[in-house]
Parts: structure tokens; sequence; C-alpha cells
């Protein structure tokens, strides 16, 4: 991916900064990622989920830490659409909504507002298990596109699997590194000389090279 020598380069600014710089956000604005998912009658590409996981997959890769920011900002337009009506979407989204938004577990329900321009305490539970999408949703019904009419912790669990399959993949920089890393005791030899580093790289990077595609 285009993006990964820059991602690479930016791990330590990363690190420091304990988010991605703004170069990194830059890049993804450019892009177009935070769109992958949000309705085209809102400016968005609307791809299906397959397209999303790759790309986090690809981020991740190139920093783990950035790509579970980017798909965390970038994903919560699906619930947006999933469980907002037409109005409220429209006030989020429309005309060509440049939307990100993270997103809690706990806690959950119905703010209440307190005093003018205060949003504060939930006061009904709630839950996105409970919702009933047997003949699609409520936020789905503009779109026409059953991606918007699911329920969200099947579609959470493919974020972190996203995540995690980007990072495994980060092996094939450890793969560099082997093949660069001189032995200490013979200095014409590398670490990929020896039969250990290759097995344990080769299980690793053939358990990862079998998630991808599932």
């Amino acid at each position: 991916m285009a993006l990964r020598p820059a991602l690479l380069a930016r791990q330590a600014e990363t690190e420091r900064l304990t988010h991605y710089p703004e170069a990194t956000h830059d890049d993804f604005m450019d892009a177009g990622f935070h769109r992958i998912l949000q309705p085209r009658r809102y400016g968005g590409h609307e791809f299906g989920l397959p397209v999303f996981y790759r790309v986090v997959v690809e981020i991740a890769r190139g920093c783990p830490s950035t790509g579970w920011a980017l798909s965390l900002t970038a994903a919560h337009v699906l619930q947006v659409c999933m469980v907002l009506g037409e109005r409220a979407q429209d006030e989020l989204l429309a005309p060509e909504g440049d939307f990100r938004a993270a997103s809690t577990v706990a806690p959950v329900g119905v703010a209440r507002p307190d005093g003018p321009g205060h949003v504060v305490h939930f006061t009904h539970e709630t839950s996105l298990l409970d919702l009933p999408v047997e003949s699609g949703s409520v936020g789905s019904q503009p779109h026409g596109n059953p991606m918007y009419a699911g329920r969200a912790p099947s579609f959470f669990q493919g974020e972190s699997a996203a995540v995690m399959i980007g990072t495994v993949y980060a092996a094939d920089e450890d793969a560099r590194i082997v093949a660069g890393r001189s032995l200490l005791l013979e200095p014409d030899r590398t670490h990929a000389d020896l039969h250990d580093y290759q097995r344990h790289l080769g299980e690793a990077l053939g358990v990862v090279r079998t998630a991808g595609p599932v």
C-alpha cells in the first residue's frame, strides 16, 4: 500500500503524540477513507464492509495504533445510518457530510438535555443487540442498502479482527529485519540463515495469510 512507508516512518511520532499526526490525518482525508461506509446520498462511497476491513488491515500493517484509530473514527457512520432516522442523518451528514466520530459501549441510553446547550446523563438503558432488524432498521430506510440494517456487535468484532490481522501482517517487516541483521559471531551470515528464525517467521506468516481471506 502506498501509505505504508509513511506510516512506518511516523510510528515514533505517533507514539510520542499518543495519536496519529496531522500529516496522516491529511492523507486519510485525501484518500477518502472516512467516506468508505458513508452513504452516497451524503457524499460517501458506500462501499461494502470487505473494502473497509481491507483498508484497515493495510493501515494497521503500517502502524497498528493508527489502523485502530482510523477504524474507530471512520466506522461509526454505519451506526448512525442504522439507528437514527432520516432527519437526524440529514443534520449530521448532509449535504456531503464530513463525519468522524468515536464511540463507547457504556453508558448507553437516551441523552436528556440539562440546560441550554448542554446534554448530560443517560436515563434509559438500551442495547444495540436489541435492535429489530428483520425488516430493516429505521436508519436503513432512506438508503435501501442492507449494510445499514444490521446489528453492530458483529461489525465491531470485524473491526478488531482487521486491526489484529494487519498487526500480524507486520511480520513482513520482521522478515526484512531478519534478512538484514548479521549474526554476532558470524557477521557474514544473517538471522535469515538460521532454521529457527525461518520456522517461526514462516508459521506466523502462514497463520495470518490464512486469517486474512476469512
